[in-house]
């Protein structure tokens, strides 16, 4: 009598050459998204400018476009794990969700949002802190295990092939996504008032870091999609 044993539909990375087409693709897409933020996002830091103090408020327009992207990237994240669930990639992505909803949690004050304000300002808006949750303490433990379970299951994606594979293609890395967002970054920091009085005496300037916190977190979320599809697709 013999016994079937079910292998786990699990395989290690595998090099795979690059033709030239898929170069030549890449880098048209690549150069045209390029292009695009960079003419996109002096016009974003203009009509931030321009807008209502309202749409940088926590809970305005900005933050709530900020909540939309965090969960509708944890959702795509998830939808990525299940689409690899013949390959070890799939733990990747299951961090990378985790990753999602940490961010998500963050910027929602781990609840506290949905709370009346503690206090409100006709400039910055209405304040809220998760200080007053009465689960308070237990955000850090909560946070940091997250953070372990998710690094643990990038870990388990079978790290170090997979950063072989990933330096093999480095031709099809998405640094147009890249350099779009760490540029969205720096505005936001700067507006934020984080790299000292440059940014931070610019009009309207809280609506300019959540502008372009937004449009950090859609850059990201580009990248992402054009990893899996690209840079580690397999």
């Amino acid at each position: 009598m013999t016994t079937n044993q079910v292998q786990p539909p699990l395989h290690p990375w595998s090099p795979r050459p690059l033709d030239t087409q898929t170069l030549r693709v890449s880098r048209i897409l690549q150069t045209t998204q390029l292009v695009t933020g960079l003419v996109f996002i002096p016009v974003l830091f203009m009509l931030c400018q321009r807008l209502p103090v309202q749409a940088g408020w926590e809970n305005g327009f900005f933050e709530i476009l900020q909540n939309v992207v965090l969960g509708f990237s944890a959702a795509i994240s998830l939808v990525l794990f299940a689409l690899r669930r013949s390959h070890v990639q799939r733990s990747l992505w299951l961090g990378v969700a985790l990753i999602w909803l940490l961010m998500l949690g963050r910027e929602l004050s781990w609840g506290a949002v949905f709370l009346e304000p503690l206090s409100m300002d006709a400039i910055s808006g209405p304040y809220f802190s998760s200080h007053v949750l009465p689960y308070r303490p237990a955000i850090p433990a909560i946070g940091f295990g997250l953070l372990a379970i998710a690094l643990l299951l990038v870990y388990r994606a079978k790290l170090g092939p997979m950063l072989q594979y990933a330096w093999s293609r480095k031709a099809l890395m998405p640094w147009a996504y890249g350099l779009c967002m760490l540029i969205c970054a720096t505005l936001g920091t700067a507006a934020e008032g984080k790299l000292g009085s440059f940014g931070h005496a610019w009009k309207n300037a809280q609506v300019i870091e959540e502008g372009f916190e937004f449009l950090t977190y859609y850059f990201l979320l580009r990248a992402q999609i054009w990893t899996y599809s690209r840079w580690l697709k397999v």
